[in-house]
């Protein structure tokens, strides 16, 4: 239990306060702000190395996995299975990057913004934006478009984002 409770704490999950024990962690649009705009930032580089050098077979398997990631996000209580197969998609688009410590720097903001990316798919109106957002960015990858890649990778990000934010004020608002 202690290991759980280290790694929910490595992840952002709980704190430890002295003589309370492990609390979980608030749900914070700074915390939002710094996580999504750093994925954008690094993400977009990675994407951008990784396009001069991916391969067609990489690009087809990003294409399997979105296939995946389209039937899981019409089922109920697949969460788990969105969230692992969201980020299996980008990784794949990354494959061609051959950065190592990058991408292993996405998959610590990835973790640490898992919960938000959750909330968004399942409140927040994520399910119907991401099918379309990830079909178009996967054409550009394929067409080896950098610029307008990275672009829709941005925005893809930052989208997601600021419509987490609205959700977690509306949240505060309601409960107020």
């Amino acid at each position: 239990v202690r290991e759980a409770l280290l790694q929910l704490e490595a992840e952002g999950l709980v704190a430890f306060e002295p003589h309370k024990g492990a609390t979980a962690t608030k749900l914070s649009a700074t915390q939002v702000d710094e996580l999504f705009e750093l994925r954008a930032m690094i993400e977009g580089d990675l994407l951008a190395a990784s396009l001069v050098h991916i391969t067609d077979d990489a690009l087809a398997q990003a294409k399997n996995i979105l296939v995946n990631l389209e039937s899981a996000l019409g089922k109920e209580n697949a969460a788990n299975t969105w969230s692992e197969l969201n980020s299996d998609f980008h990784n794949c688009l990354y494959s061609g990057a051959s950065r190592p410590q990058t991408a292993s720097l996405v998959n610590i903001l990835n973790k640490n913004a898992d919960r938000y990316i959750r909330m968004h798919l399942l409140w927040a109106g994520g399910i119907s934006k991401a099918e379309s957002e990830h079909n178009d960015l996967l054409a550009l990858c394929k067409e080896r478009n950098v610029e307008k890649s990275v672009a829709l990778l941005k925005q893809h990000i930052l989208g997601s984002r600021d419509e987490i934010k609205a959700f977690l004020c509306e949240r505060e608002l309601a409960e107020g």
